[in-house]
This record gives C-alpha cells, structure tokens and sequence, in this order.
C-alpha cells in the first residue's frame, strides 16, 4: 500500500501545468480512494480467512477417518468335563415269600411242570419238531386259536363251557397220569378262510413209557361210537366216531374220523348246513420215541389240495430226528 501511494504522488507530465488547488482536489480524491481501497481490502482479508477457516474444517470434515481396527475374535475356553459321581447300589430288599397250603403247593408244582417248554432247554424247545409252513402246500397259512373249542390233550372241554366232560364219559386224562409232558407245542394252519384246516399238538415226555401210556387213553376213544354235547346256542350235537385206515407210521399210531351231526334245525338252518354238506374231522395219533403227536385235518366243501397222510409221515419223521 505504501508503495502505491508513493507512486500516485509523483507528479506525471501533466501536472506540471496545473495549479495548486487542482492538486489539492486530487489529494483528497487520491485519499478518498486509498480510504475505499483499504476498507476493501481489510474486508477481502476477513473473507479470505473466513474462507480458510471454512475450507480447513471442510477438509476436516472430507478427510477420511481411519476404520476401526476389527475386533479379536474371543479365544474358545475350554469347560471342564464334570467328574463322574458314583451312584451307591440300592441294597437288596428281602421279598416275602407268601405261605400256601398243600393243595396250592401241588398247583404250584403243576405250573413249574407245565411251563418246562420255556425253561429246559433243548429238551422243550419243539419249534423243530412242529410242522411249519414249508411243509405245507403253497398257499396255505399259519394262524392261532382257530380250535380253542376242540380242546388238547390235557383238557377235553365240550363246547358249551359247561363244567368238565370228557367225550363218552372219559375222565379228564390229567387225573390218569402221576406225570405231566416236558414240553407241549401247538400249531394251526388254514389252507383259506373256508380251509382245509390242520392243528397239530405235540407233547414230550420223560420217556416212552409215559408215550405209550399216552396213547392207551386215547386207545379208549376207540370203545366209543358217539357223543352229544350242547353248544353255547342251546343246540345239540352228536359226534359219530368211526375208524379210519391209514398207513403204518411211527412205534404206534390211532386214527378216527369224527362225523358230526346236527339236531333239531331250522329250515334257514338246514339249508345253510345243507351248503357244508357232511362235515367231519380226521383225528391220527402217532408215537414216536418220548413224542406223541396229534393231527386233527378238517376240509369242510372238499377243497382238500393236501396229502393228510404224507403230512402226518412228515410229522413223525421231525419227532424221531427231535429223539
């Protein structure tokens, strides 16, 4: 600024010509100017370093921030496994034993005896001895309880439930033996929902003495030609019995055809049995060994596709592999 006034004061070529005054009006208009010079001046000096200070925090606020360092990942701790605890013993509680009588501890003994299939071993195990499908013609099937009603060797109960009768007056066989089998199995077959049917019952006994006993009592059946019995329906049926021939198989062996007849009827009754034609059941006994078998064969509309007697030859056949 200094400078710029020196230099406006020095007289240029023009000035030499004027008056006095002349330069006097020009000082103070010289003056006036440097007067507005300076204030501008002064003020572009505060707007430039307003705008400094403005461009500064913009670039304050334009400088990129550093990014967080990224957080550690936590180190895995390790729990510690809990200490198996031991878990005392409980301390064997004595279990009463209930007093019975004699007769109940006859009951008892019978029990133990009659469950020897399930407990003595190889003995009593007669899965091997049963006939089983693959000894039957394809078709056929195996099924369970399909002659409760006929009953087995150790109980002969008639039809009706009523009180025990053995068929044409023959005592119960469990009041005939001082023995009872080691093993006993039981196994039916349906060749279809309307047969034939077959049901098999074997017993093991101690020995074949107590076979052949066995086979005595049902030899009685044979001194017999009928019985009656009364249905749960009130109906009485009469069963005829007749020998039947059959091959020679085992140390001994009995067969029977059972027919059975119908009493009073109805005429729905009778046309309904009329369809059924003669219905009958072939019985055979066989001994073999300590084994007795029995074979009942039903075949109600004559669908028979099975050789009774080859299986009945069969079944011997198991019991004296079984001895």
């Amino acid at each position: 600024m200094d400078k710029t006034s020196a230099r406006d004061n020095e007289p240029g070529p023009m000035h030499g010509e004027r008056t006095n005054g002349m330069r006097s009006w020009k000082l103070l208009i010289v003056l006036s100017a440097m007067m507005l010079f300076i204030a501008a001046c002064t003020t572009d000096s505060d707007d430039s370093a307003d705008d400094v200070a403005a461009d500064d925090a913009v670039a304050e606020e334009v400088e990129p921030t550093t990014p967080p360092e990224p957080t550690p990942e936590p180190e895995p701790t390790e729990t510690p496994e809990p200490e198996p605890t031991e878990t005392p013993e409980p301390e064997p509680t004595e279990t009463p034993v209930p007093e019975i009588d004699e007769d109940d501890d006859e009951e008892a003994d019978d029990a133990d005896l009659s469950r020897a299939g399930s407990q003595d071993g190889e003995a009593s195990d007669l899965d091997g001895v049963l006939l089983s499908l693959e000894d039957l013609p394809e078709g056929w099937m195996q099924v369970e309880d399909s002659f409760d009603d006929v009953g087995d060797f150790d109980d002969f109960s008639d039809i009706s439930n009523e009180p025990f009768e053995a068929p044409c007056g023959l005592s119960d066989p469990g009041d005939e033996f001082d023995f009872e089998p080691v093993a006993e199995g039981e196994r039916e077959f349906e060749g279809g929902e309307l047969g034939p049917f077959l049901m098999q019952n074997v017993m093991q006994l101690e020995n074949s003495d107590q076979a052949e006993e066995v086979m005595d009592l049902f030899r009685l059946w044979f001194d017999c030609d009928e019985w009656s019995e009364v249905d749960d329906f009130g109906d009485e049926l009469t069963f005829v019995i007749n020998d039947m021939e059959f091959a020679d198989i085992g140390d001994d062996i009995l067969a029977m055809s059972i027919g059975l007849e119908f009493g009073e009827m109805s005429e729905e009754e009778a046309a309904m049995m009329a369809l059924f034609g003669d219905i009958s059941f072939d019985f055979v006994f066989v001994q073999r060994n300590e084994f007795v078998s029995m074979m009942m064969f039903m075949d109600i509309f004559g669908m028979d596709n099975v050789d009774f007697e080859s299986l009945v030859q069969r079944a011997d056949e198991k019991m004296a592999d079984a001895s």
